[in-house]
This record gives structure tokens, C-alpha cells and sequence, in this order.
């Protein structure tokens, strides 16, 4: 736990799930989401990188909006690891 926070932030694991899995239910992330994907149709033109640093920009900024888009498959993989593990 980080000095800054309390024991009243503190969250178990089961409690982060369910605030994540409500998160992902919201129009907000839905609408994230999609400006996201349709973000990604800009950056994927390789025609437009003028050299070298311009296309580890792009290929930043693909790699940061896929982890975005992909959370909440990576979360449910995260949790159905631990419920194995605690079985």
C-alpha cells in the first residue's frame, strides 16, 4: 500500500473486480472505447510516418489504446487466475 493511502482505500481483490466490472458496463467506457478504436484506424496508416521516431510513436500510442480496449479481458483472465489459485 502506498504512504498516501489509508486503510479505508484499501480494497481487496473480489471489491476491485466489482468496481472494474461496473466501470466497463458504463456508457462512459463504451464511448471511450469506441473513440479509441476509431483512433486506431488513424495511427494504423503507415503511409504518413515521415521516419523513425514517428513510427515509435505510433506504435506507442497502438500499444497504450490496446491495453486500454483489451482490459476488461485481461481482467477477467486476472480473476478466473486467482479463483484457480484459491480453489
Amino acid at each position: 500500500m502506498a504512504s498516501n493511502e489509508s486503510d479505508d482505500d484499501f480494497m481487496d481483490d473480489e471489491e476491485y473486480f466489482a468496481e472494474m466490472k461496473a466501470m466497463f458496463k458504463t456508457r462512459g467506457w463504451e464511448l471511450l472505447t469506441q473513440e479509441l478504436a476509431d483512433n486506431i484506424h488513424l495511427l494504423e496508416d503507415i503511409q504518413d510516418i515521415k521516419d523513425e521516431k514517428d513510427l515509435y510513436t505510433k506504435q506507442g500510442k497502438l500499444a497504450a489504446i490496446a491495453l486500454i480496449i483489451n482490459f476488461p479481458s485481461t481482467l477477467q483472465r486476472a480473476e478466473e487466475e486467482q479463483d484457480e489459485g484459491s480453489q
